[in-house]
């Protein structure tokens, strides 16, 4: 449980695994009770992973249950304390466009099949405009941090204020 100082009430966080085999099956068990997500993204192998990241993220912001249920996600862009780190702008840009390419790749598959994994799923954001987070219907932050055991050393303030801040 963590206190939140905002609505000065508590909240139940939940560690969904980042394994394909069991993240969709955890997230199905709690999705009609998450208002809030911190989706942690590892911001210095983000080049070679971003299809996986983003259609993760495709699948939780355009789930019909979680478009009725969540309010808000933060975005981490972890590890940016190695060299080759994305940049949170970096990083929203390279999910917004491979988002926008599924946008329209998941919108031809929906016209052609009967599939019950993507009923209910259609396209997100502006039909006619590119993804940015800013045109969905909760609220997106994007933050950088760090932590290393080698010298103990942590910048998590964002994710701090943004979890009391609820």
């Amino acid at each position: 449980m963590i206190q939140c100082k905002k609505s000065r009430s508590t909240m139940n966080l939940v560690d969904i695994p980042g394994n394909d085999k069991i993240r969709y099956q955890c997230l199905e068990k709690w999705r009609d009770r998450i208002s809030a997500l911190m989706f942690i993204v590892d911001s210095s192998t983000l080049t070679s992973n971003i299809t996986n990241v983003a259609d993760y993220l495709y699948w939780i912001i355009s789930d019909p249950i979680l478009k009725r249920t969540l309010k808000r996600i933060l975005i981490v862009c972890n590890k940016q304390d190695i060299v080759n780190a994305k940049s949170s702008r970096a990083v929203q840009s390279m999910i917004e466009s491979e988002i926008t390419t599924l946008n329209e790749s998941q919108s031809s598959q929906l016209k052609s099949t009967s599939d019950d994994n993507i009923k209910g799923r259609g396209f997100i954001g502006s039909p006619d405009k590119p993804f940015k987070f800013s045109n969905i219907k909760c609220e997106v932050d994007i933050v950088e941090c760090f932590c290393t055991n080698s010298d103990q050393q942590c910048n998590i303030n964002s994710i701090k204020s943004w979890i009391q801040g609820c």
